[in-house]
């Protein structure tokens, strides 16, 4: 794949810790992010980029979750961290501080992916 991938380290290590998780993690956090909706029907909006065998899989992301990450006002990640945990509780059992450095880091990201104009790429392995 040629195309410029944005990682940053802290974000890489959170993500290393849920991998199992992935598909309704991720959701999970745009259900936050949107203030509603269904987190099992947002699944498909993270679109598998590799084959479905391979040893690592790479996921797109769907352009609002990458634009509210990126317009998240800093005072807002401990609120979108609440709620992130209260969905996830069943796959993470993480609280909403485990969850803030997360949404801060990954709001980050999301900034920088939108000033160089990059998308952003999730990667996980078993």
């Amino acid at each position: 794949m040629s195309r410029d991938v944005l990682y940053h380290s802290a974000v890489q290590a959170e993500i290393r810790e849920i991998l199992d998780y992935y598909e309704g993690i991720s959701a999970g956090l745009l259900e936050a992010l949107r203030g509603g909706g269904d987190s099992i029907e947002m699944i498909s909006e993270f679109p598998l980029l590799t084959p479905q065998d391979a040893e690592a899989w790479t996921m797109g992301t769907p352009e609002d979750f990458v634009t509210r990450l990126a317009e998240l006002p800093e005072s807002a990640v401990p609120d979108i961290a609440t709620g992130f945990a209260d969905i996830t509780v069943e796959e993470l059992g993480w609280s909403a501080e485990d969850a803030s450095s997360m949404v801060a880091d990954l709001r980050m990201l999301a900034r920088r992916a939108k000033e160089v104009k990059k998308p952003i790429f999730l990667w996980n392995s078993l």
